[in-house]
């Protein structure tokens, strides 16, 4: 923490040494008291325990429903849940993507059963959508929920088009709050016949919160913030019956290679799993993103004004 805050300090003109200004106590305290107040005891117990819960309490052969299910953060909680003998619904955009992921899934889970769901998420607010997809979910034992399909886009003021960002708004937004809306009744139903308990997972991005400063964010972040408040309150209102879990991550890598501050899609499935045993309702997932998240959400504007712009560009 020390050596972090000096250096972003210097940087940004704040007073760089000894760290005992009131600029450097402010980071130091918020950071530490934001990592353990929210991160650090629901991860010790998790680490302590291997997250073989899931066929216990959400029932060994269910049907878990995933978006976004082709590749990144969708297509890593595929591989955990089929690990684990779950049956799979895959859902995305592109046919040749969604066939190839079931494919690999098929070869190394052989018993698993998985079926594929084509759709167009940017159709997702006309009447009809998601109703299209749940009337292909009828009779099925439903005991997951996946929403990890979403776009992040950074949008330039002087060059944005108007459609792109309507675009944004409707596969940020509805996708996620249509599909919860109609599946988590049945996940509560479905404990009042069998008392095995279902599961909503949300994944978006932390970008979203740290930088709702930066014009560039603002359609990410209200369509992040929905997103989070969707989960939350839908966790309130069936936490007899259903846990929900907003996944927040910092910079998740596309190629499965973790680096010096990103994370393998993997990572954050498997932690994020690890959370969702001990009834964490948010998390940034990956324990290295939650002390990321902890630091930044702790600066001051004068450091994010100044470094975010070179971290956008990048």
């Amino acid at each position: 923490f020390t050596v972090f805050t000096i250096i972003l300090c210097r940087w940004a003109g704040e007073p760089p040494w000894p760290p005992v200004s009131s600029c450097h106590r402010r980071i130091l305290c918020g950071a530490f008291l934001r990592f353990v107040k929210l991160h650090m005891f629901s991860w010790m117990p998790s680490i302590l325990k291997p997250p073989d819960f899931l066929q216990t309490r959400y029932g060994a052969g269910s049907w878990v429903v995933i978006t976004g299910a082709s590749e990144g953060i969708g297509a890593a909680f595929c591989h955990e849940f089929a690990s684990r003998n779950f049956s799979l619904i895959m859902i995305d955009n592109e046919m040749e993507k969604l066939q190839a992921a079931a494919s690999t899934l098929k070869e190394a889970y052989p018993t698993v059963l998985i079926e594929t769901i084509v759709t167009n998420f940017e159709q997702s607010a006309e009447k009809g959508w998601v109703e299209g997809i749940t009337d292909q979910l009828k009779g099925m034992s439903i005991s997951v929920l996946v929403n990890a399909f979403f776009r992040q886009a950074i949008f330039d003021s002087n060059t944005t088009v108007e459609e792109s960002m309507r675009k944004t708004v409707i596969v940020n937004s509805f996708p996620t709050v249509l599909l919860t809306q109609k599946i988590m009744p049945r996940l509560a139903e479905r404990y009042e016949k069998t008392k095995l308990r279902g599961a909503i997972i949300t994944v978006t991005a932390d970008t979203g919160t740290i930088t709702s400063w930066h014009p560039g964010f603002l359609v990410h972040t209200a369509t992040t913030s929905l997103s989070n408040i969707c989960t939350v309150l839908a966790g309130m209102k069936f936490q007899e019956s259903v846990d929900c879990l907003s996944i927040n991550p910092m910079a998740v890598s596309c190629h499965n290679v973790d680096g010096v501050v990103t994370i393998t899609p993997a990572q954050c499935s498997r932690s994020s799993i690890l959370q969702l045993r001990q009834g964490v309702k948010e998390t940034n997932g990956w324990w290295f993103h939650c002390l990321q998240s902890s630091i930044l959400q702790s600066l001051p504007y004068s450091i994010l004004y100044k470094m975010w712009p070179q971290v956008v560009q990048k």
